[in-house]
Protein backbone atom coordinates (compact mmCIF):
# COMPACT_ATOMS: atom_id res chain seq x y z
CA UNK A 1 0.00 0.00 0.00
CA UNK A 2 1.41 3.25 -0.85
CA UNK A 3 2.40 5.51 2.53
CA UNK A 4 -0.18 8.35 0.67
CA UNK A 5 -2.96 5.93 0.97
CA UNK A 6 -1.89 4.61 4.64
CA UNK A 7 -1.73 8.28 5.75
CA UNK A 8 -5.07 9.12 4.57
CA UNK A 9 -6.49 6.21 6.54
CA UNK A 10 -5.10 6.82 9.58
CA UNK A 11 -6.35 10.49 9.16
CA UNK A 12 -9.95 9.16 8.52
CA UNK A 13 -10.15 7.02 11.69
CA UNK A 14 -8.46 9.92 13.79
CA UNK A 15 -11.08 12.52 13.11
CA UNK A 16 -14.17 9.42 12.84
CA UNK A 17 -15.28 7.06 15.43
CA UNK A 18 -15.53 3.66 14.33
CA UNK A 19 -16.07 0.65 15.74
CA UNK A 20 -14.76 -2.59 14.11
CA UNK A 21 -16.35 -6.14 14.32
CA UNK A 22 -14.03 -9.29 13.72
CA UNK A 23 -15.18 -12.85 13.74
CA UNK A 24 -12.79 -14.95 15.24
CA UNK A 25 -9.73 -13.13 15.13
CA UNK A 26 -7.52 -15.99 16.05
CA UNK A 27 -8.77 -17.87 13.07
CA UNK A 28 -6.36 -19.39 10.48
CA UNK A 29 -6.42 -16.73 8.01
CA UNK A 30 -5.63 -13.90 11.02
CA UNK A 31 -2.69 -15.93 12.10
CA UNK A 32 0.04 -14.33 10.23
CA UNK A 33 1.72 -12.09 12.59
CA UNK A 34 1.33 -9.01 9.76
CA UNK A 35 -2.25 -9.04 9.77
CA UNK A 36 -2.60 -9.26 13.89
CA UNK A 37 -0.21 -6.49 14.05
CA UNK A 38 -2.46 -4.33 11.54
CA UNK A 39 -5.21 -5.39 13.86
CA UNK A 40 -3.41 -4.14 17.06
CA UNK A 41 -2.01 -0.92 15.70
CA UNK A 42 -5.73 -0.32 14.49
CA UNK A 43 -6.72 -1.02 17.82
CA UNK A 44 -4.25 1.44 19.46
CA UNK A 45 -6.12 4.44 18.05
CA UNK A 46 -8.53 6.61 20.39
CA UNK A 47 -11.41 6.30 18.05
CA UNK A 48 -11.17 2.65 16.87
CA UNK A 49 -13.27 -0.03 18.83
CA UNK A 50 -12.54 -3.51 18.38
CA UNK A 51 -15.79 -6.41 19.23
CA UNK A 52 -14.14 -9.97 18.48
CA UNK A 53 -14.90 -13.50 19.01
CA UNK A 54 -12.76 -16.15 19.64
CA UNK A 55 -12.78 -19.59 18.83
CA UNK A 56 -9.95 -21.54 21.27
CA UNK A 57 -9.98 -21.11 24.83
CA UNK A 58 -6.46 -20.62 24.87
CA UNK A 59 -6.54 -17.89 21.93
CA UNK A 60 -4.82 -15.48 24.43
CA UNK A 61 -1.59 -17.36 24.58
CA UNK A 62 -1.38 -16.43 20.81
CA UNK A 63 -0.63 -12.62 21.54
CA UNK A 64 2.52 -11.55 23.47
CA UNK A 65 3.23 -8.62 26.05
CA UNK A 66 3.21 -6.12 23.05
CA UNK A 67 0.04 -6.99 21.20
CA UNK A 68 -2.12 -7.90 24.59
CA UNK A 69 -0.98 -4.12 25.56
CA UNK A 70 -1.70 -2.57 21.89
CA UNK A 71 -5.40 -4.79 21.73
CA UNK A 72 -6.13 -4.35 25.76
CA UNK A 73 -9.34 -6.02 25.26
CA UNK A 74 -12.04 -6.74 27.73
CA UNK A 75 -12.64 -10.11 27.78
CA UNK A 76 -16.50 -11.80 28.47
CA UNK A 77 -17.43 -15.48 27.98
CA UNK A 78 -20.56 -15.39 25.41
CA UNK A 79 -20.17 -19.16 24.95
CA UNK A 80 -23.36 -20.49 23.12
CA UNK A 81 -23.14 -24.42 24.16
CA UNK A 82 -23.66 -25.74 20.47
CA UNK A 83 -22.43 -28.84 19.15
CA UNK A 84 -19.27 -28.20 17.05
CA UNK A 85 -20.86 -29.53 14.08
CA UNK A 86 -23.30 -26.41 14.32
CA UNK A 87 -20.20 -24.57 13.59
CA UNK A 88 -19.20 -26.78 10.86
CA UNK A 89 -21.79 -26.62 8.89
CA UNK A 90 -20.62 -23.44 7.79
CA UNK A 91 -17.21 -24.90 7.03
CA UNK A 92 -18.17 -25.31 2.83
CA UNK A 93 -19.55 -22.23 2.52
CA UNK A 94 -16.35 -20.31 3.04
CA UNK A 95 -15.02 -18.90 -0.51
CA UNK A 96 -12.14 -21.01 -2.29
CA UNK A 97 -9.66 -18.00 -1.82
CA UNK A 98 -10.18 -17.97 1.78
CA UNK A 99 -9.55 -21.70 1.78
CA UNK A 100 -6.95 -22.04 -0.41
CA UNK A 101 -4.67 -18.84 1.94
CA UNK A 102 -5.41 -20.53 4.76
CA UNK A 103 -3.72 -24.18 3.25
CA UNK A 104 -0.93 -21.95 1.53
CA UNK A 105 -0.23 -20.37 5.22
CA UNK A 106 -0.40 -23.77 7.14
CA UNK A 107 2.26 -25.18 4.36
CA UNK A 108 4.36 -22.25 4.72
CA UNK A 109 4.50 -22.38 8.57
CA UNK A 110 5.40 -26.25 8.92
CA UNK A 111 8.37 -25.46 5.84
CA UNK A 112 9.82 -22.91 8.18
CA UNK A 113 10.32 -25.55 10.63
CA UNK A 114 11.61 -28.27 7.82
CA UNK A 115 15.30 -29.65 7.35
CA UNK A 116 17.11 -27.65 4.08
CA UNK A 117 16.70 -30.71 2.68
CA UNK A 118 13.19 -31.93 3.11
CA UNK A 119 12.45 -28.14 1.88
CA UNK A 120 14.55 -29.29 -1.14
CA UNK A 121 12.00 -32.50 -1.99
CA UNK A 122 9.60 -30.52 -1.51
CA UNK A 123 10.60 -27.83 -4.17
CA UNK A 124 11.22 -30.75 -6.74
CA UNK A 125 7.27 -32.05 -6.64
CA UNK A 126 5.97 -28.13 -6.51
CA UNK A 127 8.02 -27.95 -9.68
CA UNK A 128 6.54 -30.93 -11.26
CA UNK A 129 3.17 -29.80 -10.17
CA UNK A 130 3.52 -26.65 -11.45
CA UNK A 131 4.62 -27.92 -14.91
CA UNK A 132 1.31 -29.90 -15.53
CA UNK A 133 -2.06 -27.88 -15.24
CA UNK A 134 -3.39 -31.55 -14.92
CA UNK A 135 -1.23 -33.31 -12.33
CA UNK A 136 -1.69 -36.64 -11.30
CA UNK A 137 1.58 -37.00 -8.98
CA UNK A 138 4.94 -38.37 -8.93
CA UNK A 139 5.09 -42.06 -7.55
CA UNK A 140 7.75 -42.16 -4.70
CA UNK A 141 10.37 -43.77 -6.86
CA UNK A 142 10.21 -40.86 -9.28
CA UNK A 143 10.70 -38.58 -6.51
CA UNK A 144 13.41 -40.46 -4.98
CA UNK A 145 15.46 -40.58 -7.91
CA UNK A 146 14.85 -36.71 -8.90
CA UNK A 147 15.90 -36.10 -4.64
CA UNK A 148 19.20 -38.62 -4.93
CA UNK A 149 20.40 -36.93 -8.08
CA UNK A 150 20.21 -33.79 -6.48
CA UNK A 151 22.09 -35.02 -3.11
CA UNK A 152 19.16 -34.43 -1.03
CA UNK A 153 18.65 -38.03 0.04
CA UNK A 154 21.49 -40.23 0.23
CA UNK A 155 19.69 -43.31 0.41
CA UNK A 156 16.14 -44.65 0.37
CA UNK A 157 15.46 -44.96 4.17
CA UNK A 158 16.65 -41.22 4.45
CA UNK A 159 14.22 -40.49 1.56
CA UNK A 160 11.23 -42.13 3.45
CA UNK A 161 12.07 -40.44 6.89
CA UNK A 162 12.12 -36.71 4.85
CA UNK A 163 9.18 -37.72 3.18
CA UNK A 164 6.72 -38.72 5.81
CA UNK A 165 7.44 -35.90 7.88
CA UNK A 166 5.94 -33.45 5.20
CA UNK A 167 3.15 -36.60 5.05
CA UNK A 168 2.78 -36.17 8.56
CA UNK A 169 2.39 -32.78 8.79
CA UNK A 170 0.16 -32.39 5.91
CA UNK A 171 2.10 -30.57 3.72
CA UNK A 172 2.38 -33.52 1.09
CA UNK A 173 -0.45 -36.09 0.29
CA UNK A 174 -0.12 -39.56 -1.04
CA UNK A 175 -3.34 -40.35 -3.87
CA UNK A 176 -4.86 -43.32 -2.52
CA UNK A 177 -5.81 -44.46 -5.93
CA UNK A 178 -2.80 -43.65 -7.46
CA UNK A 179 -0.21 -43.82 -4.97
CA UNK A 180 1.26 -40.54 -6.28
CA UNK A 181 2.73 -37.84 -3.61
CA UNK A 182 0.97 -34.57 -4.18
CA UNK A 183 0.67 -31.26 -2.69
CA UNK A 184 -2.87 -30.53 -1.63
CA UNK A 185 -4.32 -27.42 -2.51
CA UNK A 186 -8.45 -26.45 -3.19
CA UNK A 187 -9.13 -26.62 -6.99
CA UNK A 188 -9.35 -23.21 -8.69
CA UNK A 189 -6.20 -21.66 -7.04
CA UNK A 190 -4.00 -23.72 -6.55
CA UNK A 191 -1.44 -23.50 -9.32
CA UNK A 192 -1.14 -19.20 -8.64
CA UNK A 193 -1.00 -20.50 -4.79
CA UNK A 194 1.69 -23.36 -5.36
CA UNK A 195 3.75 -20.54 -7.50
CA UNK A 196 3.70 -18.42 -4.74
CA UNK A 197 4.83 -20.76 -1.92
CA UNK A 198 7.49 -22.25 -4.42
CA UNK A 199 8.63 -18.68 -4.55
CA UNK A 200 8.89 -18.14 -0.80
CA UNK A 201 10.54 -21.03 -0.14
CA UNK A 202 12.83 -20.68 -2.85
CA UNK A 203 13.73 -17.03 -1.40
CA UNK A 204 14.62 -18.68 1.95
CA UNK A 205 16.50 -21.73 0.55
CA UNK A 206 18.52 -18.70 -1.15
CA UNK A 207 19.18 -16.49 1.90
CA UNK A 208 19.99 -19.60 3.85
CA UNK A 209 22.68 -20.18 1.02
CA UNK A 210 24.03 -16.81 1.08
CA UNK A 211 23.81 -16.53 4.70
CA UNK A 212 26.37 -20.24 5.10
CA UNK A 213 28.32 -18.35 2.15
CA UNK A 214 28.80 -15.45 4.41
CA UNK A 215 29.74 -17.28 7.36
CA UNK A 216 32.47 -19.68 5.67
CA UNK A 217 34.15 -16.39 4.44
Amino acid sequence: MPKYHFEHILEFLERNDICIAVHNIDGEVLQEPSCQNLLASLAELPTVRFICSVDHVYSQLAWDQTLTRQFNFVFEDVTNFHAYDVELSFENSRSCIQSTYSQQFRMEKVLQGSTVKAKHIFLLLAKAQISQREYYGVNSEQLYQLSFSQFHSSSKEMFKSQIADLVDHGVIRIDPETKCYQIPLPKGNSFFSLRKIHSRILDVLTNFANHSLFQSL
